[in-house]
């Protein structure tokens, strides 16, 4: 078909017109189009956004978890709660009491937790195993992998008459009172490194110290501890000096059940998502753009199911700015909580850390309760202006169910 010379000047109008609309549709394209390939991504490499490079870094970090190490907690997840009497024991107890203290609100946390995707179950026998050594016995000591593995390989053997290990993915064994055992490790170890048992390999277990009698210390060590069977970092300091006791929980203060356990909290939408809980789909992942873009989610508290969890504005390959919707245990006001994730450190050096709204105000009650950034919660106008990785985000909405809005700008 022959175009005249007024047909042909006609075509190429139309074709600046299509070009300067798409030019115009772009910036409210882009985010969704970035935000689509960073989920799609999340199998090919990266994770909310980042690069899930573990290559540099123990499977405790804040990447994507390592479940050939970890456990996977989807479903239903099966343990067997022992309980193991030293001879240097200082106080005779009730292992029904210590059960009731540990692991009923701990099946609950899970259940809430997860949006009832995790079914923690908990057997116990009720006797007490007699070991053969005092607390203090060097091949006991917990702080090390091998003496560690021994110490659940005598209960194990020992309990080997009476107890089907091959229905257990985790092992609970809770020590008697004694001095040489004060905390509560995790034992987690590759395939070929367990305790083998009935055919089964024992990877995945927790020794229960002193520790878990503390007030508000009982089932919360058990979801912490379980936390690190499952993939997650500690989110406390490495190495801070005890007291004052702030200087530990600098990082994420009672914010996450993997700081300052004692108030129960949830864990963040952020380590939700490395345990399978949450999916790329429940976050809204806003990438720099090069042109200056502009958009708005409604984001819902972490306890409730359903909703878009977080907002997550990468700044690098291995950083991001992450917000959720959050509300202290003794206020109901929901409020946005800031936090950065680093994906350059490991457990006990800060992969997470919230940035507070205000600092501490010194109110003794309360830095008794949460020890400290209690005042992190943004409850109104701008959260974060960051102009040197141009990131800007504000609130401008809140919802009776207790949803907010903001709106981030790239």
């Amino acid at each position: 078909m022959l175009f005249t010379r007024d047909q042909t000047l006609m075509n190429h109008c139309l074709t600046l017109l299509v070009i300067a609309l798409v030019f115009i549709i772009v910036p409210g394209n882009l985010s969704a189009q970035k935000t689509n390939s960073a989920a799609q991504n999340s199998a090919e490499g990266s994770f909310l956004g980042l690069s899930a490079d573990n290559s540099k870094h123990h499977d405790l970090w804040a990447g994507p978890t390592d479940f050939r190490v970890s456990l996977k907690p989807i479903g239903r997840v099966r343990a067997i709660m022992l309980f193991a009497h030293f001879p240097d024991t200082v106080n005779e107890e009730s292992t029904t009491a210590l059960f009731d203290r540990l692991v009923p609100e701990g099946i609950a946390y899970f259940k809430q937790a997860s949006y009832g995707k995790m079914a923690l179950e908990v057997d116990a026998v009720h006797r007490w195993i007699p070991m053969d050594h005092p607390t203090t016995w060097p091949n006991y000591d917990c702080s090390k992998t091998e003496t560690h593995k021994a110490y659940l390989n005598e209960v194990i053997t020992k309990a080997d008459s009476f107890v089907d290990f091959k229905k257990y993915d985790i092992v609970y064994v809770v020590g008697s009172l004694g001095p040489g055992h004060p905390n509560s490790p995790t034992f987690v170890v590759p395939p070929g490194e367990g305790i083998s048992v009935q055919g089964k390999e024992i990877r995945h277990a927790v020794t229960f110290g002193n520790d878990c009698r503390r007030d508000r210390w009982g089932w919360q060590t058990l979801a912490h501890e379980t936390g690190h069977i499952c993939g997650l970092p500690d989110l406390y300091k490495y190495g801070a000096p005890r007291n004052p006791y702030k200087g530990i929980h600098v990082y994420v203060g009672a914010w996450d059940m993997m700081g300052f356990q004692a108030p129960g909290s949830e864990y963040l939408a952020w380590q939700k998502r490395k345990l399978l809980w949450l999916s790329d789909k429940d976050f809204a992942i806003v990438s720099d753009s090069p042109l200056k873009h502009v958009s708005e989610y409604w984001i819902s508290p972490i306890g409730q199911k359903g909703g878009c969890k977080a907002v997550v504005a990468p700044i690098s390959g291995s950083e991001a700015y992450v917000c959720e919707v959050r509300n202290r245990s003794d206020i109901p006001e929901m409020g946005v909580l800031l936090y950065r994730v680093l994906l350059s450190v490991g457990s006990g050096n800060g992969p997470l850390q919230v940035i507070p709204a205000a600092p501490d105000d010194n109110m003794s009650e309360t830095e008794r309760r949460y020890i400290t950034l209690y005042n992190a919660l943004f409850h109104e106008g701008v959260v974060l202006d960051d102009k040197t990785a141009k990131v800007r985000i504000e609130i401008i909405g809140r919802r009776p169910n207790g949803e907010i809005q903001v709106r981030v700008t790239r």
